[in-house]
Order: structure tokens, then sequence, then C-alpha cells
């Protein structure tokens, strides 16, 4: 009991940790695609 009680605290630490770590990350990459696409869309726009 004690050890699953452990574990899942462990889990959720390791979790909140991945979602701060990789929260800027998503950010980056959702940016990146968002410009490619507005450029890829001007590009065609302009020929």
């Amino acid at each position: 009991m004690t050890i699953d009680y452990h574990g899942k605290t462990y889990l959720k630490w390791v979790e909140s940790i991945g979602l701060k770590l990789f929260s800027p990350i998503n950010r980056g990459i959702t940016l990146v695609t968002d410009n490619t696409k507005n450029y890829l869309i001007a590009i065609a726009e302009f020929k």
C-alpha cells in the first residue's frame, strides 16, 4: 500500500516536471508550424 502510494506521487512529480519542460518546447513547435504555414500561404498568393 505504501509503495503504491509513493509510486503514484513519484509519477505525479515526474509528470509535472515533464509538463514544465515540454510546454515551452510545444509552444515553440506550434509557433514554427504556424509561421511556416503562413509563409507558404503568402508564397502561394504571391505567385
